[in-house]
């Protein structure tokens, strides 16, 4: 999987990880040493449909992730998943 991280106007990075099987979303983000002070906390994931026809697009609610405990979208990733963080 990747996770692409954009620098608000100063390029983007991207990052390939290997999945376990295991990664979720708060692990992809500490994968690439967390978020950094340009990040929005705009976060989704971009995924392969899976009959081939574009991509899902999941959104990520960070704070309710981190701040509040909330699992609900701290999404398992797989194989092909793009994990963008968005700059402000």
């Amino acid at each position: 999987y990747y996770v692409i991280t954009d620098f608000a106007g100063a390029g983007e990075s991207v990052v390939k990880l290997p999945n376990t099987g295991n990664e979720t979303v708060l692990d992809a983000i500490a994968n690439v040493g967390g978020l950094s002070s340009v990040s929005s906390k705009r976060v989704w994931i971009a995924r392969p449909a899976p009959n081939g026809s574009g991509d899902q697009i999941l959104p990520v609610d960070w704070l309710g992730i981190t701040r509040r405990g909330t699992t609900r979208t701290n999404f398992q990733i797989l194989p092909g998943d793009r994990v963008f963080v968005m700059g402000n």
